[in-house]
C-alpha cells in the first residue's frame, strides 16, 4: 500500500506540515477534529453519516485527528501526522487483536460509509482491527474532486443523492420555480442525478460555494427566501398598475424582503 507521501501529500512525521491543518467542527456534539484542509468537508460528511447510521453522536473528548507521531511501536509515519486520519470514540473502539473482535460501537455499514468518502476503516483490518480509526486513501486531487459535492453547510437534515421522500419533492418543486422550469425536473421525490445537477446550478447562481450537490437546510431555506422575494416583487408590480403609491409599495416590499438582496 502506498504511503501518503507517495500519493502527493508531502512530508509527515517528524516534519509534519502543521500549516496545512485546519480544525473541522462536525457532528451533533461539535467534535473538533484537526485534519488536512483538503479533506475537511469529507470528514464532516463522514462523521454525519456514521452518527446517522448508529443513532448516537460521538464524544468530543474521545475523538481526535492530527498528531505528529509515528505508528506506535515503529518508525513509520502515522497517517495522523499528515492530518489524513481520525479516531472516533476511541475508548469504546480500541485496537483489537488478534481476533476474536472486541468492543465495537460502529454501525454495521461502517466500511461502506467510509469508502463513500474515500476513507479506509480500521475495523476492517484483518490482523489487528482498529475500529476507532479512519484514514483517507486518496490523493489531494481526489479529495478536491470528492469535496465538490459538499459546500460546508452540511448537517443532519441535508438531502443528497440516493435520498427519497416528500422533502425531496418539495425541493424539486422549489428548484423548478427557481430555475423557472428550465430545465424542468420531474417531481418524483427521488434525489437522482438531475436533482443533484439542478441543486448545484442553483448554488452557483446564489454564490454558495462551488456548487455542491447536497441540499442542506440552510440552502433550502435560502432557496425559499429567494422565491418569496420574487413573489413580493410580482405583487409590487401589480400594485403599481393599480396606482398604489410608491411610498406604500416600497415600505411593504422592504418589510417583506428583509435584508436579502438577490436578484
Amino acid at each position: 500500500m502506498s504511503s501518503a507521501a507517495d500519493r502527493g501529500w508531502g512530508a509527515g512525521w517528524p516534519n509534519a506540515q502543521t500549516d496545512k491543518i485546519v480544525t473541522v467542527v462536525c457532528g451533533a456534539n461539535e467534535l473538533r477534529l484537526p485534519v488536512r484542509a483538503e479533506i475537511g468537508p469529507l470528514v464532516a460528511a463522514l462523521v454525519d453519516d456514521l452518527e446517522r447510521a448508529r443513532g448516537t453522536p460521538f464524544r468530543p473528548d474521545w475523538s481526535w485527528g492530527f498528531a505528529n507521531r509515528a505508528i506506535r511501536g515503529t518508525s513509520t509515519p502515522s497517517n495522523h501526522s499528515w492530518g489524513l486520519a481520525i479516531d472516533l470514540d476511541a475508548p469504546d473502539n480500541a485496537m483489537q487483536g488478534p481476533p476474536p473482535p472486541g468492543r465495537n460501537t460502529m454501525p454495521r455499514r461502517t466500511a461502506t460509509i467510509a469508502a463513500r468518502y474515500g476513507f479506509r476503516w480500521g475495523g476492517a483490518y484483518t490482523s489487528r482491527p482498529d475500529p476507532m480509526h479512519f484514514e483517507y486513501m486518496g490523493t489531494p486531487a481526489d479529495a478536491e474532486g470528492q469535496a465538490t459535492g459538499f459546500d460546508g453547510q452540511e448537517n443532519h437534515e441535508m438531502l443528497r443523492k440516493g435520498v427519497d421522500g416528500p422533502d425531496v419533492k418539495m425541493l424539486q418543486r422549489n428548484l423548478n420555480a427557481f430555475h423557472r422550469g428550465d430545465p424542468k425536473l420531474k417531481v418524483d421525490g427521488d434525489y437522482g442525478d438531475r436533482t443533484a445537477e439542478s441543486t448545484a446550478a442553483a448554488k452557483r447562481k446564489l454564490g454558495l460555494g462551488r456548487g455542491g450537490t447536497t441540499a442542506s437546510v440552510e440552502f433550502q431555506l435560502n432557496l425559499v427566501q429567494v422565491l418569496g422575494q420574487r413573489q413580493v416583487r410580482q405583487v409590487a408590480k401589480r400594485l403599481r398598475a393599480r396606482d398604489v403609491s410608491e411610498e406604500d409599495i416600497d415600505r411593504a416590499v422592504d418589510e417583506a424582503l428583509g435584508d436579502l438582496r438577490i436578484e
